[in-house]
Order: structure tokens, then C-alpha cells, then sequence
């Protein structure tokens, strides 16, 4: 958990780095951006949309979680604390 910050691709593109490291099978990107959508409500994350021009919308997203929070939530989990020791 090196940024606090990143749009939708970059943030799909950790998350299905990590379900190979964890064999587990990814969401799509649709449905990760739903997720990010639902995060955004619930106040653990900020997302601003920015536009590209030619290349489309993302959203920016910014943790509004600590990241001990993030570390102390995933601790118990036998397949998300392997996550912890990810960089």
C-alpha cells in the first residue's frame, strides 16, 4: 500500500495482479468500478470522475480509510492477509 491515489484502470490492474497471486479468479472491470462506486457511498473512498478527452472517462480514487485500518480489517482473513506482505 505504497499510493493512497489511483484511477479505475490502475487500481483493476493491482486487483487482478493480486487474485493471481492468490488463485483466485478476478471480477470484471465493470464490476470493480460498481464496487469503487458502492466504497464511494459508504465514505472509504473518494472518487472524482475525470475526463480523457478521446480516451474516455475514469474516476480518480483516493482512500479516505488509514492504512492501518486497511492492514487490521484484512489480518484475519487466510486468503487477504497474504496481501499484507505484497508491495
Amino acid at each position: 500500500m505504497k499510493s493512497k491515489n489511483g484511477n479505475t484502470g490502475e487500481v483493476y490492474e493491482i486487483y487482478s495482479s493480486l487474485c493471481k497471486h492468490t488463485e483466485q479468479e478476478p471480477l470484471t472491470q465493470r464490476r470493480i468500478t460498481q464496487i469503487i462506486g458502492e466504497l464511494d457511498q459508504l465514505g472509504l473512498v473518494a472518487t472524482d470522475v475525470i475526463s480523457q478527452g478521446r480516451y474516455g472517462r475514469s474516476q480518480r480514487i483516493k482512500i479516505t480509510v488509514p492504512p492501518l485500518t486497511i492492514k487490521e480489517a484484512l489480518k484475519d482473513s487466510p486468503i487477504l492477509s497474504t496481501l499484507l506482505l505484497v508491495d
